[in-house]
Order: structure tokens, then C-alpha cells, then sequence
């Protein structure tokens, strides 16, 4: 018995609504070059969606090439998320924004378990 081939995560030929993020000239191994991803990410219009080259034709269930790479995979769905039609502006001035960070920063989405060093009491 044959396995059936698992589809691609996004097929071809790409929406137009889509904006492809290139790191063919990014090291991802590196600090810096994650952190040129990262705000290469966050420089995409809210009306658009994003997607990191490095996904396109990749199967579904094929192990990412890295940790890394998984990461910025999950970074990519959550910039993703939408609100009213619109990708939800993380960094923006609502309240929403700013408690959506304030949990990040304080570890408080961590349903249980220790608190990042920051946050810790002595």
C-alpha cells in the first residue's frame, strides 16, 4: 500500500493579497539574520498577508529544516492572525495590543508553571 502524497502548505500560483518574505540572503542560523526576518515581517502592510519563502512547496508535516525555522513558521501565523478582515496590529496603541504584550512580556499566557526571570519576586 502506497502512502498518499500530503499536499502543499500553500499551493501555486500565490493570491495577490500575499507578500512573500525573501531569506535566500539571510543567514537564519544567526542572530542578526533572524532579526532582519523578523522585521521584514513586521514591515508588511496590515492588508496583506505574509509568507516566508522558505514554505513555499513544503509539505505538509515535513519536518522544519530547523528550530528556528519553526519558529518563525509560528511567528508567521500569529502576524497572521486576523481581525475585521485585517491582520491584527501587534504594535499598534489599543488596549488589546497593549495587554497582548504586557502578557508576552510578563510570561502571564503561560497557563502554569515559572515566570521569566523578569517577573520573578525574590
Amino acid at each position: 500500500m502506497t502512502k498518499a502524497a500530503q499536499p502543499t502548505l500553500f499551493p501555486l500560483p500565490l493570491p495577490a493579497h500575499i507578500v512573500v518574505i525573501n531569506t535566500a540572503d539571510l543567514d537564519l542560523t544567526t542572530r542578526a539574520g533572524i532579526d532582519a526576518c523578523v522585521l521584514q515581517m513586521l514591515n508588511v502592510p496590515l492588508n496583506k498577508s505574509l509568507l516566508l519563502d522558505f514554505l513555499i512547496g513544503r509539505k505538509r508535516g515535513t519536518p522544519h529544516a530547523s528550530e528556528d525555522h519553526a519558529e518563525l513558521h509560528r511567528l508567521m501565523a500569529l502576524l497572521n492572525s486576523r481581525h475585521r478582515n485585517r491582520r491584527f496590529n501587534f504594535l499598534g496603541d489599543s488596549l488589546a495590543a497593549h495587554l497582548f504584550r504586557n502578557s508576552i512580556r510578563t510570561g502571564s499566557w503561560i497557563p502554569a508553571g515559572p515566570r521569566p526571570a523578569t517577573e520573578r519576586t525574590p
